[in-house]
């Protein structure tokens, strides 16, 4: 009895040494806690204690309920490979879960090693997975940008303790984030819970497709569930300013909108002007139509856009006019107050069958000043047929149908008369005019000209 238990510990012995000597397997946990869907990552460490090359063989179960990535290449449920003697050799092992399978929290995957035909043994791939799967997003298909939109997000979880970071993202149609908002609520402990999260995008946000995101993240992994919906466009057209001064110098009116909403916008705006208003109308912003006293524009907005309108209508001319005519007044009555000239038909009577006028030139001078070298030239009317009973010395031009005076000079303050009568033989009837007579002379050296008034003779 004693020698075959002294036969039986020396071949254990035997056997012990013999493993020693061969090979050397070691699991190594990378990525031990995921949740479901995730993958669980390790790395196998390999030592050959021999001194020639083995092959080693691993294998693990075949199941519809895991897979199996060896050597981040091949997904056999079976792998070999070779270790030269002396050599330490490490070996990537995935073991990807489906999301469709209910486990347990804690796993464990037993990996089978057999090298050069010898069985080895098996070693185990232990770890926890946790099930938070996200059954369903509901939200609108389209929204209002500027309303407040929930979003409800149906959840599962196994995790006695919510430590999950939960995050909303949506993106435009360039990939673009446009908003990102953590979710601070809760998931229920093993139970199927419901979350509600309120959302709100920026009032100008472009009308358009957009894709929301909802993640959370466990330990190491994340799942994630995604939905598309549309932003829809608005007008929102609004008037940022209105002014209309009214002075005694004229009008300004100033009216300017801004298009706030997310697509673009034409509206209508007319209005009317009197005929004060549009007879003095200066200056107004183009591309209008005008319908009888109304201003019409037609205005298309981009959103962002703004549009001002201007017009401006001036009395300037109305204070003008009395102005200009004060001005002419007083030149005149100041003109008149230097050399007054008047001529007058101061005698009307028919004699035998002819008609007989006398007419009188005055002229004034109420300056301070001497006229010197002065000459008086009077047109004779072309009815006039005789001219005589001249006041003063004239000279008589008959071709040029003139008749002159010619005096050395008109003092200061002086007043000349010089009258002639004239007569006709036509029947005139009505009132005629007679053209006026002309002035000249020289005021301190400096040559000076002038006009009377036109007389009037009534015939008949």
């Amino acid at each position: 009895m004693i020698r075959k238990c002294i036969i039986l510990l020396l071949a254990i012995s035997f056997l012990l040494l013999n493993c020693a000597k061969g090979l050397e397997v070691e699991v190594i946990d990378v990525k031990n806690k995921i949740m479901v869907g995730d993958t669980f990552l390790y790395r196998l460490r390999f030592w050959n204690n021999e001194d020639s090359t083995i092959t080693v063989y691993l294998t693990l179960p075949t199941s519809p309920e895991y897979g199996v990535r060896w050597n981040y290449t091949t997904t056999t449920y079976a792998f070999a490979f070779s270790i030269p003697p002396r050599t330490e050799v490490y070996l990537p092992l995935e073991i990807s879960t489906f999301s469709s399978y209910r486990y347990p929290n804690k796993v464990s995957f037993k990996i089978y090693i057999s090298y050069d035909s010898k069985l080895y043994g098996a070693k185990v791939a232990a770890g926890e997975i946790w099930d938070v799967k996200i059954l369903n997003l509901s939200f609108p298909t389209s929204i209002d940008p500027r309303e407040v939109v929930s979003l409800k997000i149906s959840i599962f979880s196994n995790l006695e303790e919510d430590t999950t970071e939960k995050k909303i993202e949506i993106y435009d149609s360039s990939g673009k984030i446009i908003l990102e908002k953590h979710v601070t609520s809760p998931i229920a402990p093993a139970a199927l819970y419901v979350l509600q999260e309120l959302l709100k995008l920026n009032d100008t946000q472009a009308p358009g497709d957009y894709t929301l995101v909802f993640t959370i993240s466990f330990l190491n992994s994340t799942a994630s569930s995604s939905l598309n919906f549309s932003v829809l466009g608005y007008e929102k057209v609004v008037p940022i300013a209105k002014e209309e001064i009214t002075s005694l110098f004229g009008r300004e009116i100033y009216y300017a909108w801004k298009n706030e909403g997310t697509q673009s916008s034409t509206f209508r705006f007319e209005f009317t002007l009197s005929f004060l208003d549009n007879l003095f109308l200066t200056g107004i912003t183009p591309n209008y139509v005008r319908k009888g006293d109304k201003i019409i524009y037609e205005i298309t907005l981009q959103p962002g856009e703004e549009k001002e309108i201007r017009i401006s209508i001036s009395y300037l001319p109305l204070i003008l006019i009395p102005v200009v005519i004060i001005v002419a007044g007083w030149v005149f009555l100041h003109f008149r107050r230097g050399i007054i000239l008047e001529k007058n038909v101061v005698e009307k009577r028919h004699v035998d069958d002819k008609i007989e006028a006398k007419i009188v030139l005055r002229i004034r001078n109420t300056t301070s000043k001497r006229l010197s070298e002065v000459e008086i030239i009077d047109v004779i009317p072309k009815f006039v047929h005789e001219i005589g009973a001249f006041s003063a010395k004239a000279i008589l031009n008959k071709e040029k149908r003139t008749v002159r005076w010619e005096l050395p000079e008109i003092s200061a303050g002086e007043e000349v008369i010089i009258s002639y009568k004239v007569r006709s033989r036509l029947q005139l009837v009505g009132e005629i005019s007679i053209p006026p007579f002309e002035l000249k002379c020289k005021v301190d050296g400096k040559t000076y000209s002038s006009e009377s008034n036109y007389a009037k003779i009534v015939l008949g």
